[in-house]
């Protein structure tokens, strides 16, 4: 299986990490089906992103792509449309930018979009348009125009049933609280100044909309990476850092329940919310509390396999190789990686399982961390070590492969693994717990990984 993996990553790993950015401002969508009829119209306000319009007529030269795509309960995978480009003789200038139109949608069912520095609103109707059938843990809008990629996903929803999806339009203190959550998370700007001002919007957002569950979520993410961000091992925590992890627990405990019923909704959010618990419970050595968390785990791991299984990482981080929930642990690992869905995914979810997604580094970080859970398990099973060996070698290959964007930044974290693994097999099972290494995610690599552009 590593090698097709191998073959797989190495193909759909070729984006450019530089070139993404998250679309936050007055983003509106409705999705509907309507006697048989399904369309769409998708828009954004005046967003940073499209201040300057590339000009996507034939004289100008830059080409625009649209796709959509949503992530469904009822599949727990991403359902994403064919991409579609527009031909660039439908467009013409119009005021401040330019107007694109098609009355019958040949084009993925595109019959109008507008572009300018104010707005972009595209419409959906006809030609290969799918409907997007709720309920749905988000929705979300790829643009690709001269060169830069651009996203924006809806996640609070008016409506999210089978025929009709109707996000809420973002306060403006939600659309600058998301924007600065992503200068974080993708090391735009990861100051503490900046990390503060995503808190302070957000904060804003919530107290402003008791609906409004992606700002409380946002909060709860935000404050979960300053504790990850400030700490090394579970036994040697700030004041901060505890703080921080408790903040981030009761902003998962308000956000939880406006984006997930237990049924519908975003099935990702309740994993988050249980991991954090099991955290706090750990750091506080508190059982019940952790024990909670574990069970929480659990749940959500059994409501979404495929991705809230990467949920496990505190319970990695926080309990020795010899611990039975440690094995648990490998053990769900195996099973995730066994699962002919699992390869298969980098095929059919390069937004899940590649670097297409928000998590623009995601193929490199996961395979290095698929080697450091079983380089931890090495004294339960050779074969483990010889596991861990692998995905370091894979991971490596493809940091290097011209396919990926250059400059990962933390090849020297994946340069003192490969060829490594026996050795850290062996320090997990001396008898000094104070020189095992950290799973990979520990500090200044938590979230990063993945998440740096």
């Amino acid at each position: 299986m590593i090698r097709f993996v191998a073959a797989v990553v190495a193909v759909l790993a070729a984006t450019d990490a530089s070139a993404l950015t998250v679309l936050t401002v007055g983003k509106t969508a409705v999705f509907r089906a309507h006697g048989g009829v399904a369309s769409a119209v998708v828009g954004f306000g005046r967003d940073p992103a499209f201040a300057t319009p590339a000009d996507p007529t034939c004289t100008g030269g830059a080409v625009m792509t649209l796709q959509v795509a949503a992530y469904p309960q009822a599949t727990a995978r991403l359902d994403a449309q064919d991409e579609v480009t527009l031909p660039c003789e439908r467009w013409k200038r119009s005021a401040g930018g330019f107007v694109y139109r098609d009355p019958d949608g040949a084009v993925g069912g595109v019959r109008k979009v507008a572009y300018s520095r104010s707005r972009f609103v595209v419409q959906f109707e006809g030609g290969t348009y799918r409907h997007v059938a709720g309920p749905v843990g988000y929705a979300e809008l790829w643009i690709d125009i001269a060169g830069e990629r651009l996203v924006g996903r809806f996640h609070n929803f008016r409506k999210n049933t089978a025929d009709l999806l109707v996000a809420r339009k973002p306060s403006a203190a939600a659309a600058a609280g998301e924007a600065a959550f992503w200068d974080v998370l993708h090391a735009n700007d990861d100051s503490p100044a900046r990390q503060d001002d995503a808190l302070r919007e957000l904060a804003k957002a919530a107290k402003r909309d008791r609906k409004d569950g992606w700002s409380r979520f946002l909060i709860g993410m935000m404050h979960l990476y300053r504790f990850a961000q400030a700490t090394t091992t579970f036994d040697q925590v700030s004041d901060q850092a505890e703080t921080d992890l408790a903040v981030a627990n009761d902003a998962f405990h308000a956000a939880l329940p406006l984006l997930w019923d237990g049924a519908a909704g975003d099935s990702r959010v309740p994993g988050f919310a249980a991991a954090a618990k099991f955290a706090l419970g750990t750091v506080r050595g508190d059982g019940p509390l952790q024990a909670a968390g574990l069970a929480d785990l659990e749940v959500a791991i059994d409501v979404n396999r495929f991705f809230n299984v990467f949920d496990l990482i505190p319970v990695a981080q926080a309990t020795p190789p010899g611990d039975p929930r440690y094995a648990q642990v490998l053990a769900r690992l195996d099973a995730y990686l066994s699962d002919p869905d699992t390869p298969t995914c980098f095929f059919t979810q390069p937004e899940i399982c590649g670097d297409a997604g928000l998590a623009p580094r995601n193929a490199v970080g996961a395979l290095v961390l698929f080697g450091d859970l079983y380089a931890k398990g090495g004294g339960l099973d050779a074969a483990n070590v010889v596991k861990a060996e692998s995905w370091y070698g894979l991971a490596n290959n493809l940091s290097h492969s011209t396919l990926t964007a250059p400059g990962y930044r933390f090849q020297s974290a994946l340069d003192a693994r490969v060829g490594h693994a026996q050795e850290r097999a062996d320090l997990y099972q001396d008898s000094n717990p104070s020189n095992d290494p950290a799973i990979v995610g520990a500090a200044h690599e938590a979230c990063a990984v993945c998440h740096y552009k």
